[in-house]
């Protein structure tokens, strides 16, 4: 969709639940001082007509966000980085308190379906429902690795295709600083070789196959070499990679998952 707001039209049918918190602790984070959360949640439904069997977009949304130590460049961070798409927050000139800031987000992914959307079902009034659009953002916050806290965001989207596609969108924030890490900051120069050896080994494990020629039987890493995905949650005792759906591998086998515990790996950690 193109960023760029528009108003709406009167046939829009638009129902907001908003329950945007003042300042409390995240339940998995009251013993952690430094940082505190709220969390937002709208859920909206419009409409491309006045018709009862009009196309509609569905929009859920829990977003937590901080308030407390490091909130500006904590929520800064999280919102440069992909939790929500389309980017419309990041992309915003004017500095907004969250909870305006996610309204604000509903209300251009509103008037950009009701344009792009619109214009083609105008073109195509016979296929009603390939105009239909599910779209679910889900955030929670947990404690990680000491130091650390994971910010997970669990996405779902159906845009009138076969079928939707969830995904699960992990960052971990420096509880100090309001960094999101990267993989450069968790392991020392050097660490990809080794780190991808452990990725291979734990996938063989997990899918019963010999080898990476086995994985890619299995139509893992099929016409690609691996990788170490920056999509990853740094536990209490393991990390834990995450490919999205038919990121590495079709559809059939959804999203994969790789949990490494540290102890595997602790030559190449900070």
């Amino acid at each position: 969709m193109r960023i760029k707001l528009q108003l709406f039209y009167s046939c829009i049918f638009t129902i907001l639940l908003c329950a945007c918190g003042g300042k409390k602790s995240t339940p998995a984070l009251e013993n952690e001082k430094v940082m505190d959360f709220s969390s937002c949640k709208k859920d909206t439904v419009i409409s491309l007509t006045n018709s009862a069997s009009s196309p509609k977009a569905e929009i859920q949304l829990l977003i937590h966000y901080a308030t407390g130590k490091n909130a500006k460049a904590v929520n800064k961070a999280l919102f440069k980085s992909g939790i929500l798409t389309p980017d419309y927050i990041s992309t915003d000139s004017v500095e907004r308190e969250m909870k305006d800031a996610i309204s604000l987000y509903v209300q251009k992914y509103a008037a950009d379906y009701k344009k792009e959307y619109g214009d083609m079902f105008r073109r195509d009034p016979n296929h009603p429902n390939s105009y239909n659009i599910q779209y679910t953002c889900e955030t929670s916050v947990k404690k990680g690795r000491k130091g650390v806290f994971n910010y997970l965001a669990d996405v779902y989207y159906f845009g009138g295709g076969a079928h939707g596609v969830n995904s699960t969108i992990a960052k971990n924030i420096d509880m100090e600083n309001g960094k999101i890490l990267l993989l450069e900051d968790v392991f020392v120069a050097g660490y990809e070789d080794i780190l991808k050896e452990k990725l291979v080994e734990t996938l063989c494990r997990k899918y019963k196959a010999k080898d990476l020629n086995g994985l890619r039987e299995k139509s893992i890493f099929m016409n690609m070499e691996p990788y170490i995905t920056e999509n990853f949650i740094l536990g209490k005792s393991s990390i834990t990679f995450i490919y999205t759906d038919t990121e590495i591998a079709p559809h059939s086998e959804g999203q994969i998952e790789a949990e490494i515990d540290y102890s595997d790996i602790d030559s190449v950690l900070r």
